[in-house]
């Protein structure tokens, strides 16, 4: 994958480096410290008491010792064309635009960031990572065409290209966006906002409600007594929908356990309040729709046993319509003024975090 391939030219970059080190403290063992000059075969500095000790064979002449010399050049210059070669076939990759520039469009934003930060060297050899040619799809991929276009006109080319070069227009576009959490577009969300909430590098969701023509919140609700008998109440029921959206899981997917959605409520002096989703009456049943409103297929099961009611690859989005009994709010600005935050549980890695969705006023 692309975060392997990165991962690789990272250990490749590591390994030349203590290659480089070791080279260097061989040839300062092999150095004269008093004039500098290199001591070759004949002689060789030694640590402890014997500081100068010859380098003859038992035979008294040097001929072993210049054939060990010379052996041990052939080595070294053999070690050192396999690092050229190494070398020169990191560089010739950086010096192929066309080929990094494949390599960058399977790379996901943060990784792109991450490798043209490892040095200055790579920064300017991957500079081309920065360019518009791979920017763009990802700013269209996340936020949607409207929503990019909408935010070109608000911040004009004149103004970013004044501040950034023109060629990386679309990568600081695409910060500015992910700075503010801008949601795709989606013509299936609530008419009133209440806020959005994330966690950073990971998944992104935004809550709405659908507000009825009156504003009145009551509807028939079908409930189960306490000996069994089945009636019908009328009771204040909003409609929930939250919008979710994988903004950073390259490597995997972000999944949506089974769970009953609620809105806390608490004040002051009430503490623990929520307001909690309908599941007595199957007309309310939670759904699950696409981005375009096409219905989701939910019930999947993950690898570590954990039944999710969908799971996100990257920049998949969905749309959760879920129904709230709002206990005493008979209007919607009721529920919109007692609400504090919705809370979501997502699973990442086999770990279950909780996405708070905080109400804006």
């Amino acid at each position: 994958t692309a975060a392997n391939m990165v991962q690789n030219l990272n250990a490749e970059c590591e390994a030349l480096m203590r290659e480089v080190v070791k080279l260097k403290k061989e040839r300062l063992q092999w150095m004269d410290p008093n004039n500098g000059n290199c001591l070759c075969g004949k002689r060789k500095i030694a640590i402890g008491q014997d500081a100068v000790s010859n380098s003859i064979s038992d035979s008294g002449s040097f001929d072993d010792a210049d054939k060990l010399v010379q052996q041990d050049g052939n080595a070294r210059k053999k070690r050192k064309a396999v690092e050229l070669e190494e070398i020169t076939f990191v560089h010739d990759i950086f010096q192929f635009e066309r080929i990094t520039n494949t390599i960058g469009k399977f790379l996901d934003p943060r990784s792109l960031i991450r490798a043209t930060s490892v040095s200055t060297s790579w920064q300017f050899q991957l500079s081309c990572f920065w360019s518009d040619i791979i920017w763009s799809p990802l700013c269209y991929s996340r936020f949607g065409s409207v929503q990019v276009r909408d935010w070109q006109e608000q911040l004009s080319e004149v103004e970013l290209s004044q501040q950034h070069h023109p060629k990386t227009i679309m990568m600081h576009l695409y910060k500015t966006m992910n700075a503010a959490n801008v949601k795709p577009k989606c013509h299936y969300e609530g008419s009133l906002h209440l806020g959005g909430g994330r966690i950073n590098n990971i998944v992104s969701a935004w809550a709405s409600v659908v507000e009825r023509s009156n504003g009145e919140t009551r509807r028939s609700v079908m409930t189960v007594g306490n000996s069994g008998e089945v009636k019908y109440s009328s009771l204040p029921v909003v409609e929930l929908r939250i919008l979710i959206q994988n903004t950073g899981m390259i490597d995997g997917v972000v999944c949506i356990p089974e769970q009953i959605i609620s809105i806390d409520a608490s004040t002051k002096r009430s503490r623990g309040v929520e307001m909690f989703e309908i599941t007595s009456d199957d007309r309310f049943k939670k759904n699950l729709l696409n981005i375009d409103g096409t219905l989701r297929n939910t019930s999947s099961k993950t690898g570590n046993g954990i039944n999710s009611l969908a799971c996100l690859g990257f920049f998949d989005s969905l749309l959760m319509c879920t129904y709230i009994h709002a206990t005493s709010c008979p209007t919607i600005s009721k529920v919109k003024s007692k609400a504090k935050y919705v809370k979501i549980l997502v699973n990442v890695r086999g770990a279950t975090l909780p996405l708070v969705i905080p109400i804006c006023d």
